[in-house]
């Protein structure tokens, strides 16, 4: 079991493209606070895709959840992810690239980005993916 556990920590960031697939995890915008965290945690994730009837319409990470229920002491079995997600969520095409989805992180100062391709959201792209990317390019 120990072993186990310090082989799941010990793991590298995967590249962003190869975390891209058709099944995006995501949460309702009516499931609590306290789902989604568990959620997050179970995917050992930092950031969902928030859907209503199966369209994105918001993104919820650890740090609105830390920022704007833990820290204000509320309860998170009592608050919805609508509540406090982040409703206009800028998202990145594929086809553009890497650099211009750096750029765009730098830009917006988020940590997640939903990746688009043909208008579907497909996955999310974080800074530490990106870091990742960066490192091995130049290492080429």
């Amino acid at each position: 079991m120990r072993s186990r556990m310090v082989k799941e920590k010990c793991r590298k960031p995967v590249p962003y493209g190869f975390k891209i697939s058709k099944d995006v995890i995501a949460v309702k915008d009516s499931d609590t606070i306290k789902r989604a965290a568990r959620v997050l945690t179970g995917k050992n994730i930092g950031a969902v895709i928030v859907k209503s009837d199966g369209v994105m319409t918001g993104i919820l990470s650890e740090r609105d959840i830390v920022q704007r229920v833990v820290d204000k002491g509320l309860d998170p079995a009592a608050i919805l992810v609508k509540e406090i997600m982040t409703r206009n969520v800028i998202t990145v095409d594929i086809a553009e690239g890497l650099n211009k989805i750096h750029d765009e992180l730098k830009r917006i100062h988020f940590r997640h980005l939903p990746v688009v391709k043909k208008g579907r959201v497909i996955g999310i792209v974080s800074n530490r993916d990106l870091m990742y990317l960066r490192k091995l390019k130049l290492r080429s």
